[in-house]
């Protein structure tokens, strides 16, 4: 390129190259918007009385993840990601949308402030909006951004890039706003620590700051750090945060075993950008190919990091020295070294901030006004498409939960439950319960952490009318692991059988283990109405309109599917009953109808025709709509056919 021509480029991209990065970022994410919540964002934001009703300053008080069924919080503090999850269900209800805008702002925003940092340690202007780009379209940053859930990482990496655009050493007003950002970083995810590490060994390589020059520029770091420690001390040693769960139990050699093997997939990934998965590894069946990688990288890294250290030019020295705090801080918090909870090795969202420490040792490379080698830019440029390619194909998973499952459920380990667990959860919600059941028997004769599964096996036999099978499943986890929500379970099935004396005493006892389980609190306060239905039941004359009518009432409160379906069409033919029965017996038929059967219940000339409007017909043709994706992908998961 004429030197000319260079030059007007170069003043373009040094005013706007941050806008640029930016608005191509926002356009790849831009379908994300059209997402639904998946996985963790059901109880995150749907389930969780944190988010659905607002606390304000009192979510700094509170530990991130708590689990009502099972008495446990995670050791998690992050109040800020919290509060505007809140915020977001504030202003936009259930509606994933605004979630999903949000999170490709501040994943846009990130990109863009990505350029300001590499411009801060003046990598040429084309290098780094290449540089920002590379990042932002990276596949394996696409969980963090187009899952609701990866809001951590987005919002930890936004407030971290910014106290790092921020961050002068000689200036004590910058100094302080560097570390107050770090602050709202470190209040988001704890992986904001790697750019306080960042900061520290920027101070600790400069030659021009040294004593209380040094110490000036070191103080606002400590004083954050130290309140950041206070108040998540607090958090967690608060009434609320009994029970702490923070990982697998795990010896000495065990721990060192897993941090070497999720070295070696953290390599494999970045070695293979372009098929990200939802996790990666198994923490208790590590496979020795990639703990021998891990720890060849490990030592490689190690090596290399000292070297760039002690033979970089000290203009470049506060940039590599930031750069490796960057990709080993935010790896190290993830090796499992220090225990989090997880049972996976990796996860593509966990390199979300050491691929900025990367970007940010690679821009120590075109810094000032050397001519880059020939090829540089039509390698980057196709590097750059094919993220975009395969970006692109990652978002559309996420726009559509019956791809995401269905995909991961050939790409992880056989070992692993969670996307047999989902798969077969999107098939139960849908209606198909013997489809959920074979999946869910799949699973569980296949993974090495069986419980959860062979519970929801149990709750797509009982909702097939195997109430037998279904207890003893539920009732023998109750006992053996004395989790609410077994408990709470085989209460359930107890109560479709009405056996109320015995789903008394498990709801009871789910109440023991978790005494703010809302679900078994709610069901406790059901049994009276229960009761009272039998009793009403059975003092109607057999044969009656009205005692089929309680009979309906008293299958639909208390569970009884098969039989609340049978009574349900049986109103719905007998256009003397009254229109409110009516009413109630077509919207059971559409939430726990057959789909192959609700289009000939629920259609303009079926027995429901007087009754339906068009809210029902939406939410029918919806419900049919999506039975009919898992439908088709059922052929290709290779399960014997219910």
């Amino acid at each position: 390129m004429p030197v000319g021509h260079r030059t007007q480029l170069d003043a373009v991209l040094r005013r706007f190259g941050w806008v640029i990065v930016g608005l191509v970022v926002l356009v790849v994410y831009a379908p994300s918007v059209d997402a639904p919540f998946v996985w963790d964002d059901r109880h995150l934001i749907l389930d969780s009385d944190a988010i659905t009703s607002f606390r304000g300053l009192a979510y700094f008080g509170e530990a991130f993840w708590s689990s009502p069924e099972s008495g446990h919080t995670r050791a998690y503090y992050r109040p800020l990601t919290v509060l505007s999850l809140a915020l977001d269900r504030a202003l936009h209800g259930t509606n994933p949308a605004g979630f999903h805008l949000t999170n490709v702002a501040l994943h846009s925003a990130s990109a863009a402030l990505l350029f300001a940092v590499l411009r801060r340690y003046r990598v040429q202007p084309a290098a780094a909006v290449l540089l920002s780009l590379l990042w932002g379209l990276h596949p394996r940053s696409t969980e963090a951004a187009a899952w609701v859930s990866g809001r951590t990482d987005l919002l930890a990496a936004t407030f971290m890039l910014l106290g790092l655009a921020v961050y002068r050493g000689t200036s004590l007003v910058r100094s302080v706003g560097a570390a107050l950002c770090l602050l709202l970083g470190l209040l988001s995810k704890e992986v904001a620590l790697a750019g306080v590490l960042a900061l520290l060994a920027t101070e600790l390589v400069s030659v021009q700051r040294r004593g209380l020059a040094r110490a000036r520029g070191l103080l606002p770091l400590g004083a954050v750090t130290g309140l950041y420690l206070w108040l998540r001390a607090r958090a967690l040693s608060s009434p609320g945060a009994e029970g702490l769960s923070s990982a697998i139990e795990l010896g000495v050699a065990d721990r060192a075993l897993a941090a070497v093997g999720a070295a070696g997939h953290y390599l494999t990934m970045l070695a293979v950008p372009w098929t990200p998965a939802l996790q990666h590894g198994d923490l208790e069946l590590v496979e020795t190919p990639y703990a021998i990688l891990g720890g060849l990288g490990l030592v490689g890294f190690g090596a290399l990091a000292a070297r760039w250290l002690t033979s970089s030019p000290l203009r470049l020295r506060a940039q590599v020295a930031a750069g490796l705090a960057l990709v080993g801080g935010g790896l190290g918090l993830v090796l499992h070294v220090i225990p989090i909870s997880v049972r996976v090795l990796a996860a593509d969202r966990f390199l979300y901030v050491p691929l900025i420490g990367a970007c940010v040792l690679i821009g120590a490379h075109f810094r000032g006004r050397s001519e880059p080698r020939r090829w540089l830019l039509p390698a980057a440029l196709c590097l750059l498409a094919s993220f975009v390619l395969s970006t692109s194909v990652r978002v559309a998973d996420f726009a559509s939960e019956v791809r995401l499952w269905s995909k991961s459920y050939h790409q992880l380990p056989k070992t692993n439950a969670i996307a047999g667990t989902e798969l077969g959860n999107l098939y139960y919600r849908a209606g198909l319960y013997e489809e959920a059941r074979a999946i869910y028997e799949r699973t569980a004769e296949r993974t090495n952490t069986p419980m959860l599964v062979r519970a929801n096996h149990a709750n797509a036999l009982s909702q097939l009318g195997d109430y037998a099978r279904a207890e003893a499943i539920l009732s023998a986890s109750c006992s053996e692991h004395r989790h609410a929500k077994y408990c709470l379970d085989a209460g359930l099935v107890a109560l479709h059988r009405l056996d109320l004396a015995a789903a008394e005493a498990r709801v009871t006892q789910a109440l023991q283990l978790a005494p703010e389980y809302r679900a078994a609190q709610d069901v406790l306060r059901l049994l009276p109405e229960v009761r009272a239905a039998i009793t009403s039941a059975r003092s109607q004359p057999d044969s009656t309109l009205a005692h089929t009518a309680a009979r309906f009432h008293l299958a639909r409160i208390a569970g009884r599917r098969l039989e609340g379906l049978a009574l349900g069409r049986e109103l719905l033919a007998r256009r003397e009953a009254p229109a409110e029965v009516r009413r109630q017996a077509a919207e059971y038929w559409l939430r726990m109808g057959p789909p192959a059967e609700i289009g000939a219940v629920l259609s303009s000339d079926g027995p429901a025709a007087d009754v339906l409007d068009d809210t029902l017909l939406l939410a029918r043709d919806h419900r049919l709509l999506v039975a009919r994706e898992l439908l088709d992908v059922w052929p290709g998961l290779g399960i014997d056919s219910p």
